[in-house]
């Protein structure tokens, strides 16, 4: 039976737990990238490089133990341990509790995409989990697809939405659909009543 395709989403982790296992380079760009989403990082390994204690809202140097997991939304496995990566994963698919162990596709429920951000603009890319190296190079090519008026028309989107929203579903549509020919946040704002 042929494996059913992941489901694209950008989830929004301000405040919630997640929990980090492990402590090295891969956990401690785990933890930037979780951190600058807003997550509450806890992380727990025996060794935790001094870049992973920077970016961790709470750091507890010890092995793993199955409480870790208590009041986790979310929970990140960064180690070499494949014995230890197979027992989280376990743990977390029990518990309910979405889990990602880094380069280990049968033992995640989500795959951390290459993502390009651009004000509040980005584009996620994915192989699924067959090749981290692959989604990287994409990313890459892609950086220079987003513009400057890209990122302002997003902002004004953002600034403009109640006001769209009150317009027919036909009206928003054309104002939307003028601003995207212009390209131009300005025009955005000129086209609404």
């Amino acid at each position: 039976m042929k494996a059913a395709a992941p489901y694209p989403a950008f989830l929004r982790l301000e405040g919630k737990k997640v929990l980090l296992v492990g402590g090295g380079p891969i956990a401690a760009r785990k933890a930037r990238d979780l951190a600058r989403c807003g997550a509450v990082v806890k992380i727990v390994a025996p060794r935790v490089c001094p870049e992973a204690w920077e970016r961790a809202a709470r750091v507890v140097e010890r092995r793993f133990r199955d409480s870790d997991l208590d009041g986790a939304s979310l929970a990140v496995c960064a180690t070499d341990d494949e014995e230890l990566n197979a027992r989280v994963s376990a743990l977390c698919r029990r518990r309910g509790i979405w889990a990602n162990v880094v380069d280990r596709p049968p033992l995640c429920d989500f795959f951390v995409p290459a993502v390009v951000r651009r004000g509040r603009l980005a584009i996620a890319v994915s192989t699924g989990g067959a090749s981290p190296f692959l989604a990287r190079r994409l990313r890459r090519r892609l950086q220079g697809f987003l513009t400057p008026e890209d990122v302002r028309l997003a902002s004004a989107l953002a600034r403009l939405r109640p006001r769209l929203l009150g317009l027919s579903l036909p009206r928003r549509r054309r104002v939307l659909e003028a601003a995207a020919a212009a390209g131009s946040a300005r025009a955005l704002e000129r086209s609404l009543p």
